[in-house]
């Protein structure tokens, strides 16, 4: 552990096993109207893959996943109100790393519904 004002290297990204990737993923708010409800997942088959890591800022959410099976796959968007404006493919390289970025997010569509009378 680092003590206060000292500099300390920290070791690299562990070497994913053989069949294995990782895969970092950056998804962009349309304005400043950040979708506090979503979350993110990877799916490849028939797992689905919460990330390892998620950090949200204002303008942008991002997802990693140090661990994942290598191979084609979708990231699904999870919220009430945002999703993503069309399914979005994705691969994960075996003993490697893939970076997507600026995946939009997008607010759902509203449907009101009203009973009348006839």
């Amino acid at each position: 552990m680092a003590k206060p004002g000292e500099t300390m290297s920290l070791p690299g990204f562990p070497q994913p096993a053989k069949g294995r990737g990782q895969f970092f993923v950056g998804l962009v708010y349309p304005g400043l109207e950040a979708p506090w409800d979503a979350a993110v997942a990877l799916r490849i088959g028939e797992k689905k893959i919460a990330p390892d890591v998620v950090t949200a800022r204002f303008t942008h959410f991002y997802a990693i996943w140090f661990d994942a099976p290598a191979g084609q796959g979708t990231l699904e968007l999870t919220s009430k109100f945002w999703t993503t404006d069309s399914p979005t493919a994705v691969e994960v390289p075996e003993w490697r790393t893939a970076v997507r970025m600026k995946i939009p997010i997008v607010r759902k569509p509203t449907l009101k519904v009203t009973a009348g009378s006839t």
